[in-house]
């Protein structure tokens, strides 16, 4: 299966180093394995260039087949846990948002269903999903839309959510604020406020790179004087009337007393941020994650129209 995992992956990546990076081996190995590969065919499978390789004739049929073989591996091992373990189980990725604090429900709705099959939920953070999608951890995973770009990962976007600068009510910033055509929330812009006690998230976060893609818009460097590890320990600090904070919708449900802080929209182009359904393309699907991923898109939707209204 080696072969058709390497020819799979360069066909994705359509570089053989950046293949060679997701397969963990040097750029010269991956390049001599796939010569080699095309020797014994008798036919090459990509095209080479400056920019990048591309498929062949040979190549696209390769490829097609290459995937069928994939999907019926991926299946048989399946049926194959299913038999080991007694009790089929899927397993799911999740960030902290709305949805980790639903799992009782879901999995309430999942079992009158399926009762014979086990939900687990693994809470991550968003810059792990892909890794873990790619090494077959999970059958799915929701999160924000970070790896829409990843050219073997499907993203599937259920819910668009404001991201917002949340104000402690001790921090009167409504002086500053505006009403945007379309936006349920006051506006301000950023450049006009005086110098905010803000807790940010960490740089590797995805909403941290949303932060700071924000204020690049005014040409300002985001700064804090205290950083944590997620979303629900800087609400709590605003709560508390220690600092200002920046927050999605979807983190709603972690605040405990809303009337002890303010939301406002933030951007040049007001900012949104877009909660989705991940998962590895191509990859089969049984008819028990299926409905699992149903269950979840109405949960997603369910929760955000009853956080906003």
């Amino acid at each position: 299966m080696k072969d058709i995992m390497y020819v799979l992956t360069a066909a994705e990546c359509k570089s053989i180093s950046r293949a060679a990076e997701i397969l963990y081996i040097s750029q010269p190995a991956l390049s001599r394995y796939i010569s080699k590969l095309e020797r014994e065919l008798g036919l090459a499978l990509f095209e080479r260039s400056g920019e990048g390789i591309r498929l062949t004739d040979a190549g696209v049929i390769y490829v097609k087949y290459a995937r069928e073989i994939m999907r019926a591996k991926e299946e048989m091992e399946r049926e194959l846990k299913r038999l080991c373990s007694g009790r089929r189980n899927i397993s799911i990725a999740t960030t902290l948002n709305t949805v980790y604090m639903s799992i009782p429900d879901m999995q309430t709705a999942f079992a009158g269903k399926y009762p014979d099959c086990r939900l687990t939920f693994a809470n991550i953070r968003a810059e792990n999903i892909i890794d873990g999608l790619r090494k077959h951890q999970y059958s799915f995973a929701v999160g924000p839309d970070s790896a829409a770009f990843e050219e073997d990962i499907s993203c599937e976007k259920i819910c668009e959510e404001y991201l917002l600068l949340m104000a402690p009510v001790c921090l009167d910033l409504r002086p500053y604020a505006l009403k945007k055509e379309g936006c349920r929330y006051p506006w301000l812009d950023l450049s006009g406020l005086p110098e905010l006690n803000l807790i940010l998230q960490e740089e590797t976060t995805a909403i941290r790179k949303q932060i700071d893609r924000v204020y690049e818009e005014y040409g300002m460097k985001s700064a804090s004087g205290m950083t944590t590890s997620n979303s629900a320990m800087a609400i709590q600090a605003a709560e508390n009337q220690m600092a200002c904070c920046f927050v999605s919708e979807a983190f709603f449900p972690y605040i405990t007393d809303k009337s002890r802080v303010r939301f406002y929209c933030v951007g040049k182009t007001v900012q949104r941020t877009n909660s989705c359904i991940l998962y590895l393309k191509n990859r089969s699907f049984t008819p028990e994650e299926r409905f699992c991923m149903s269950v979840v898109r109405q949960t997603m939707k369910e929760n955000y129209q009853r956080i906003t209204t």
